[in-house]
């Protein structure tokens, strides 16, 4: 009985560390505050240069432009990079940058340096794309090993690739060859594919053959969507949303398409697991299968994460839907920005004040 108790408390411990998301944020004084779970922590009196939001630890580049990490649960502010540090990416846990001409990713508590000589490179929430200038190769970091994708020779304008957050689709301008790399492993999805239209999203890439037939590949293989290539189209976590020849607006996802829109939506835009759209002026999202209409009016602002979407409304008020119900975050409006971590969301108060709102519980700090 009591080791079956001590299991539940190391899941539920478990469970509590995955699901936390730090908020860092700077107060109109300077101070850079950290909001834990309920509990806010002065880490400066001085605002840093520029902060790198995401899962895990907060990541930021101080005054002496090094850039530095403060871990989960250790409170501890940690070096990554002394000086000089350029082009910080970040997707979720992930964060590579380059320093000189070196490529480093910091990730489970580690700085890992990736090439000596890195050329463009590119983050998904559990890959490092980049170009080895030195070996002339395409690689990808994944699990914390390097792997190489192709070769690239040292042609001019170096490798064309697109990556979503666990997806990379390389484009073999060459020979006409599209690769994908997908947890481990390549697979070839086109060698007749002179022009590269692909989307990259997460365990699921859409492109355009060389017969110019619409694809997308997921864990069901393979399949064809249509056989003329779309307008637009766009992949996410698991669906697809593209424009067909007629105009109209339609949704791939769990090997079922469906149509949205009989007419060309002003806008749309895929990101991580939902799909938003304009159509006639008004701003709707997508629901099993259906149009949901959030508002008739198009957000000043607005974010996706996951399946929620969160936005100002008319009155400027903070508003959130998650499948398709809409809950109005704040009280009164008048709020002029508001960031979304994780599931919690940052917002400024009107006398200067920062609330962190989550689970429909607000905290503020003064």
């Amino acid at each position: 009985m009591i080791r079956a108790l001590q299991l539940l408390f190391l899941i539920a411990l478990a469970s509590h560390g995955r699901a936390q998301q730090l908020v860092p944020f700077s107060m109109p004084d300077g101070r850079f505050v950290a909001w834990d779970q309920g509990r806010f922590e002065v880490l400066a009196e001085q605002a840093p240069r520029a902060i790198y939001p995401g899962a895990g630890p907060v990541v930021f580049l101080d005054h002496q432009e090094g850039l530095m990490a403060v871990e989960d649960e250790l409170r501890k502010v940690r070096s990554l990079q002394r000086p000089p540090v350029d082009t910080v990416l970040r997707s979720g846990r992930l964060v590579a940058w380059r320093s000189g001409d070196s490529l480093k990713v910091h990730a489970g508590g580690r700085v890992h340096v990736l090439a000596g000589q890195a050329g463009r490179f590119t983050v998904g929430d559990s890959l490092v794309v980049f170009h080895d200038k030195a070996d002339a190769q395409l690689k990808v970091w994944w699990r914390g090993g390097v792997q190489v994708v192709a070769e690239v020779g040292r042609e001019a304008g170096g490798p064309q690739w697109v990556n979503g957050s666990n997806t990379l689709l390389f484009h073999d301008r060459s020979a006409g060859r599209l690769v994908l790399f997908h947890r481990g492993g390549l697979h070839l999805l086109c060698d007749d594919c002179p022009n590269a239209r692909v989307a990259a999203g997460g365990d699921l890439v859409a492109y355009v053959d060389g017969q110019d037939r619409f694809q997308v590949w997921d864990h069901r293989g393979v399949q064809e969507l249509s056989g003329a290539p779309p307008r637009q189209f766009q992949a996410g976590l698991g669906l697809v949303g593209f424009t067909d020849l007629a105009g109209r607006l339609r949704v791939y996802r769990d090997g079922e398409v469906v149509t949205l829109t009989d007419t060309m939506p002003s806008m749309f835009r895929v990101s991580d697991s939902t799909l938003v759209f304009v159509e006639r002026g008004a701003w709707r999202t997508e629901v099993g299968g259906s149009s949901l209409t959030l508002s008739e009016h198009i957000p000043e602002h607005w974010e996706v994460r996951g399946g929620t979407i969160t936005w100002l409304d008319l009155d400027r008020g903070i508003r959130r839907s998650t499948g398709g119900r809409v809950v109005r975050l704040t009280k009164d409006g008048a709020y002029p920005w508001f960031e979304v971590h994780g599931q919690a969301v940052l917002f400024p108060g009107h006398r200067g004040e920062r609330f962190i709102w989550q689970d429909g519980r607000t905290d503020v700090f003064y």
